[in-house]
């Protein structure tokens, strides 16, 4: 990638921008269009090589090493494996594109629908428009 540390920096500040608008539902359908790209640009770059899938299979080398330290795991410290698989087993990611065709779809349908009525201030600002005297007006719904 070209400059390297620009691209970190602009990815990084668009990414925490975007959490905190969709959050607040400010301007919504405006920061959804940097985040697609910024998620289909990793997702082309850096993920496309790993495949679709997000977490690696059964046969997969990074598996087979995670069930050899459970293994070992259960043997030599059963209280901590049990603490570790009270809720379920661990996975392994595999760092495929399926989350980020995930995360561009939602964001698709964020730029499509708005941030909704109600819980965003999208909607609460638009509740109010400009009169042509520049004074501002309740609109009505």
């Amino acid at each position: 990638m070209p400059a390297p540390l620009l691209m970190a920096v602009l990815a990084t500040a668009t990414e925490t921008a975007g959490c905190i608008l969709l959050a607040l539902g400010l301007f919504t359908r405006l920061i959804s269009i940097p985040l697609m790209v910024t998620m289909t640009v990793a997702g082309l770059s850096v993920h496309w090589s790993h495949g679709w899938a997000a977490i690696a299979g059964k046969t997969a080398e990074s598996t087979l090493r995670l069930q050899a330290f459970m293994e070992w795991l259960a043997q030599n410290f059963p209280g901590r494996f049990n603490y570790i698989t009270q809720y379920g087993d661990p996975v392994v990611l595999n760092n495929g594109i399926e989350f980020t065709v995930t995360y561009v779809i939602m964001l698709a349908v964020l730029f499509f629908y708005g941030g909704g009525r109600f819980v965003s201030l999208d909607y609460w600002l638009g509740q109010f428009r400009a009169r042509p005297d520049g004074a501002l007006a309740a609109a009505h719904v």
